[in-house]
């Protein structure tokens, strides 16, 4: 889990978290060199746009979520914006995430394609931005839906160890939601900066705060992304989930490392 890890090792080494053959299948279809261009070492929405918070109106700010769909579950589709004829490979339908949104009885939903796409390309105009063709690639059309995807499957796999951490407040039982989202990818933690002192990891490419609302009490959980530059042939992403150093998340990274050290004695035995 990486809770009270202090080597990448101990963190969730994630791989690729798309399933192999839906990867396949997008991998046919799209040119290698331009998906690992815009995966990177950089999550290819600037965080400034997303805002700080997931219940702002998307259509002003791009989010990893948009707004929750009304009697929507989770994998359903949707349209969320218009096709556009000029980026015939962009696809304007995104799903609901399994994500519940705190206040509410519904999900989170991702947006899509063409909405990350749209949101990218305002960026490098936006001179505000510093976008510099000659340093930078702009952002290709093909590799857009691989990254979205990724991108999703990295928040589905964050919440899943999230909830590994709730579920010591309440098992299976308990009740949290997402309530909001914080993108800091250069705000390195303690715990990052040490890890790349010690030269037992790079600096995270990306790094995001969420805040759980667990029966109306605030929880923020950190999420340190880590790319490992050593894989040749796909990106391999890690993830250093935690909750936040307060008493409550201290107590819960002991009792989560006793917990992961229980379950790998019994598998060793």
């Amino acid at each position: 889990m990486g809770a009270a890890a202090s080597t990448p090792s101990n963190m969730a080494s994630q791989g690729c978290p798309v399933p192999p053959e839906e990867r396949q299948a997008m991998e046919d279809k799209m040119d290698k060199e331009k998906i690992a261009s815009s995966l990177a070492g950089k999550c290819p929405v600037p965080h400034e746009e997303r805002g700080t918070s997931m219940t702002e109106d998307p259509a002003q700010r791009v989010n990893p979520f948009q707004m929750s769909a009304k009697g929507m579950k989770p994998g359903d589709a949707l349209v969320d914006s218009e096709r556009n004829p000029e980026t015939p490979l962009l696809s304007s339908e995104t799903f609901v995430s399994s994500i519940p949104k705190a206040g509410t009885s519904e999900h989170w939903v991702y947006p899509s394609d063409q909405r990350w796409y749209n949101a990218v390309k305002r960026k490098e105009e936006d001179p505000k931005w510093g976008f510099d063709p000659s340093k930078e690639d702009p952002v290709e059309e093909e590799g857009i839906p691989w990254a979205v995807y990724m991108h999703n499957a990295l928040n589905e796999r964050a919440w899943s160890e999230i909830m590994e951490y709730e579920k010591l407040h309440g098992g299976e039982e308990v009740d949290s939601k997402l309530e909001s989202f914080r993108g800091r990818a250069r705000d390195y933690t303690p715990k990052a900066r040490m890890l790349n002192l010690f030269g037992y990891a790079p600096l995270p490419f990306d790094r995001h705060d969420w805040v759980v609302d667990r029966n109306g009490a605030k929880r923020r959980y950190i999420i340190d992304y880590y790319m490992d530059e050593t894989e040749q042939n796909e990106p391999v992403v890690m993830l250093d989930v935690r909750p936040e150093v307060s008493f409550e998340g201290v107590v819960d990274r002991l009792r989560m490392y006793w917990k992961t050290r229980q379950q790998e004695a019994v598998l060793n035995l």
